[in-house]
C-alpha cells in the first residue's frame, strides 16, 4: 500500500472511541473482576479478557460465567456502567492520539467518532478529554448495553452518500473489523485495546501495535 497514494483518496476517517482513542482496558478488567466476585464467580486476567471480549458484550458476559437465568444481563450491564462512570477519571488517553489526530485534520480529513457508548456520555467524555473539536459528528447508542455500533455506522452511510471506498476505519476489535470489512470500508486495527493482537492478525494483516507506530506508517518515509 503505497502511503501517499491511500492518504489522498480518504476523505472521512471513522474513529473507534474505548481502547483505541482511550485507554479503558484495564479499568474495565478490573470493573468485570469486581462484578464476577460479587457472583461468586473466577476473576479474569487482562489476556484472558482481550482474547474472549466481543460485541455484542452480552455474549462476552456469558463467556466470563454469567448464568442469564440466574441474573438479568440488563441488571449486570447497568451496573457495570454505574462503576465505569464513577471511575471515569483513571482513564487516560492511548499515547499518539492527539498528535495523529491533529495530522489527519491538516491534512483535510472529516473525522467522525461512532461508539457503543450511550451518546450523551460519549459526548461529555469527549469534551473532558478536549477532543470535542477534531470530529464534525459524535454518534453513540441510545442506552447503556453496548450491544454494537454496525447499524450506527450503516444509518451514518445512508444519510451522507459517501463512498467507502473514501472511508478510513480505526479501531480495535473484531466488531470494528466486521463493519469496515461489510461496508467495503478500508480499515486499520490498533492491538492495544481490547482484542489481542493474534485475534486481530489472524483477520487482517494491518494491525498495529498502537497509535504510535501507526502514524509512522502513514506519515513518515
Amino acid at each position: 500500500m503505497e502511503k501517499k497514494s491511500f492518504l489522498d483518496k480518504i476523505t472521512h476517517i471513522i474513529w473507534d472511541w474505548n481502547g483505541t482513542i482511550i485507554d479503558d482496558v484495564a479499568l474495565c478488567v478490573d470493573i468485570m473482576n469486581h462484578l464476577l466476585k460479587d457472583h461468586n464467580l473466577p476473576a479474569i486476567g487482562l489476556k484472558t479478557y482481550r482474547n474472549i471480549f466481543k460485541f455484542p458484550v452480552k455474549e462476552y458476559y456469558s463467556k466470563v460465567g454469567f448464568d442469564f437465568n440466574k441474573v438479568s444481563f440488563d441488571e449486570i450491564g447497568q451496573r457495570f456502567i454505574e462503576m465505569y462512570n464513577q471511575r471515569i477519571e483513571e482513564i487516560k488517553l492511548q499515547p499518539g492520539v492527539i498528535d495523529l489526530l491533529s495530522r489527519l485534520e491538516e491534512e483535510g480529513k472529516t473525522q467522525i467518532l461512532i461508539s457503543a457508548r450511550r451518546a450523551d456520555s460519549l459526548k461529555l467524555d469527549v469534551e473532558r478529554f478536549g477532543l470535542t473539536d477534531y470530529f464534525t459528528q459524535i454518534i453513540g447508542l441510545d442506552d447503556d448495553l453496548a450491544r454494537g455500533k454496525d447499524h450506527l455506522v450503516e444509518q451514518f452511510f445512508k444519510q451522507n452518500g459517501i463512498n467507502p471506498q473514501n472511508v478510513l476505519f480505526i479501531g480495535d476489535t473484531e466488531h470494528d473489523l466486521d463493519i469496515a470489512k461489510s461496508l467495503g470500508a478500508h480499515f486499520f486495527m490498533v492491538s492495544n485495546g481490547h482484542n489481542s493482537a493474534w485475534r486481530l492478525m489472524a483477520r487482517t494483516p494491518f494491525v498495529y501495535a498502537n497509535l504510535e507506530t501507526l502514524a509512522d506508517f502513514l506519515f513518515n518515509a
